[in-house]
């Protein structure tokens, strides 16, 4: 694991920002699971709809709240991308390949290509 206290901070950013994003998605993905589970362990145990709803809604909330950090820090590699060229720094964003202008459409042709290979 990198640290910030490694000599040459410029060069940790790319790592550590990956690191971030990769806990950022653990943390997502669990968020997942505990908010599949809170509803069915409510009806395993028989409990009213209206009992324990706040809890969910808390959890759902807790979500967004990961959700719009994931969004937010996507957004840091190009920031990063921008300071680094003002000050003449080299990869600073951490991630040097090429960004999709629409990741929907991006994905979606990924999709595809990968249904093409596996029916070839």
């Amino acid at each position: 694991m990198t640290t910030a206290n490694d000599s040459n901070h410029i060069n940790v950013i790319p790592s550590l920002l990956r690191e971030f994003e990769q806990k950022l998605a653990h943390a997502y993905a669990a968020f997942g699971d505990l908010a599949g589970a809170l509803p069915r362990a409510r009806a395993e145990a028989d409990i009213p709809q209206v009992v324990g709803h706040s809890v969910i809604t808390a959890t759902t909330e807790a979500g967004l709240a990961v959700s719009t950090a994931m969004a937010r820090i996507a957004g840091v590699h190009k920031q990063l991308e921008k300071v680094a060229k003002h000050y003449g720094i080299e990869h600073a964003a951490g991630d040097v390949r090429p960004k999709p202008t629409d990741p929907f459409t991006s994905a979606e042709l990924l999709i595809a290509s990968v249904e093409q290979r596996d029916a070839a």
